[in-house]
């Protein structure tokens, strides 16, 4: 199994170490952001402005973390817990609560060979040339002189691409980009490790890659109310990082196959090992 950091898009934020002049140092960092693994070949998402601020309340205005040319960012192969450092900037001693993050165009290509772009406009995204995501940082993080924290970005994939006209991503003319990303403070959340198998027949369990798992809150069966998403790699392993403290549900899926383990407890700081067999 991969050491632990898109999660999902997912996007990390590490915070600290002030200096003389009054500064910490704001370092960018993506984590898992996985999509239904059996269908999609890679996605990848494209930014040229990030700024960080306080909220619409504080005496801080926007400081920018990047500006200029466009970013590139795959996203599908970023799962089970692998990080992505993107930069490092120096931003006063303050209390953050809000990014803004400019999309700017994105890609996404299907095992069958499918591409959606958004510089062939099958891919679209909110308005047409880019959109400015705002993303409220749950727990604002403190950027104070010696002290170093980190803010986990997650965007989720599989709730974030949608086809248009019709259910089946391999057969929708064009995919809709409706970003759905959670901000949380790793250093205050969990991490769930596991293991998805299936029954091959004889009796043996065998690893089953690419499936997706929905971390749901507890006794919510919806999927499109999950918590957060990731996917297995080949060896049937998984690792979702980033969890805030609680109870969950986790919903394992491929292929049309479907296992649920309940009731997995996730303590901040802590993992769990949980196994899921499909049917």
């Amino acid at each position: 199994m991969k050491q632990s950091i898109l999660a999902t898009l997912l996007v990390a934020l590490a915070a600290g170490c002030g200096n003389s002049n009054d500064h910490g140092t704001i370092a960018l960092l993506v984590t898992d952001a996985p999509i239904p693994y059996e269908l999609v070949r890679s996605a990848k998402l494209q930014f040229d402005r990030i700024t960080i601020d306080g909220g619409p309340n504080s005496s801080l205005g926007e400081r920018v973390l990047y500006e200029g040319e466009p970013y590139d960012v795959e996203i599908a192969g970023l799962r089970n817990g692998v990080v992505r450092h993107l930069f490092s900037r120096n931003v006063p001693l303050h209390v953050y609560s809000r990014l803004h993050v400019h999309v700017c165009g994105g890609e996404l290509t299907l095992t069958n060979g499918r591409v959606f772009s958004t510089a062939e406009r099958t891919l679209e995204l909110p308005h047409y040339g880019g959109f400015d995501l705002e993303i409220p940082i749950q727990m604002p993080i403190t950027v104070s002189d010696g002290h170093w924290s980190r803010l986990l970005l997650d965007v989720d994939l599989p709730r974030s691409f949608v086809p248009q006209g019709t259910s089946d991503l391999q057969q929708a003319q064009s995919v809709r980009f409706e970003p759905l990303v959670h901000a949380v403070r790793p250093g205050l959340t969990g991490e769930i490790r596991g293991l998805v198998s299936r029954d091959d027949g004889q009796g043996n369990l065998v690893a089953v890659g690419d499936a997706t798992l929905y971390f749901q809150p507890a006794g919510i069966e919806d999927l499109q109310l999950a918590e957060a998403t990731t996917g297995t790699d080949a060896d049937g392993s998984f690792a979702k990082i980033g969890l805030p403290p609680g109870t969950y549900d986790i919903v394992a899926v491929k292929g049309g196959s479907t296992i649920t383990r309940s009731g997995c407890l996730v303590v901040a700081t802590e993992y769990s090992v949980v196994e899921l067999t499909l049917p």
